[in-house]
């Protein structure tokens, strides 16, 4: 089974910005890691037909290596689901540059530019809740329309077909699963340097 390191990068990054800050629609949670709101901020999708709304949203920029890449993880979250996307740019930058490449990040092409995580249904397994049915892009493409380094806005769309690992009391299923009209607008996010 090859291992996809941007994609385990990308799932260790995913669980770190979880814990440092939501962004919901009435306002900012209190953390450790601030950032500014935005009632204006939204991240939908359809999934499997279905139209679907985040409660909340995270996003977080970051580095891969000093002075090479820059990474964004948006996080959208239900009680029930979470979709993670994230994104990375290679293009030159300064030091102090916060802003994200606009145009198109596909899964799957030579330079890893994009990785999607769907995750739904919680479970009670022992004493810790895990997600019953786990899906990684086997394919996707997301498109960034706007990024504002200065106050740290992102705006784009998204589509992708995850390869979806089902788990019940027996069984160990494979599927996919279509994400498809995804949307994120004016998704604020913290820029770690």
């Amino acid at each position: 089974m090859k291992v996809n390191l941007f994609l385990l990068a990308s799932l260790g990054f995913y669980l770190m910005t979880g814990l440092l800050l939501s962004c919901r629609k009435d306002g900012v949670r209190s953390n450790p890691v601030t950032t500014v709101s935005d009632s204006s901020a939204s991240f939908s999708a359809t999934i499997g037909g279905v139209n679907w709304q985040t409660d909340s949203v995270t996003a977080v920029m970051g580095h891969e290596f000093p002075g090479y890449a820059k990474i964004i993880t948006i996080n959208g979250y239900t009680s029930g689901r979470v979709i993670s996307i994230s994104l990375r740019d290679t293009s030159f930058y300064t030091s102090n540059d916060s802003t994200l490449l606009t145009g198109q990040y596909i899964v799957n092409n030579h330079g890893m530019d994009a990785a999607f995580v769907y995750l739904s249904e919680k479970a009670l397994v022992g004493r810790d809740s895990v997600w019953r049915i786990q899906g990684a892009a086997e394919s996707g493409t997301a498109t960034v329309t706007a990024s504002d380094g200065i106050g740290k806005l992102i705006s784009g769309t998204f589509n992708f077909t995850a390869r979806v690992v089902t788990l019940d009391s027996i069984n160990l299923g494979i599927d996919t699963l279509a994400v498809s009209n995804g949307v994120f607008k004016n998704i604020p996010y913290v820029y770690l340097r």
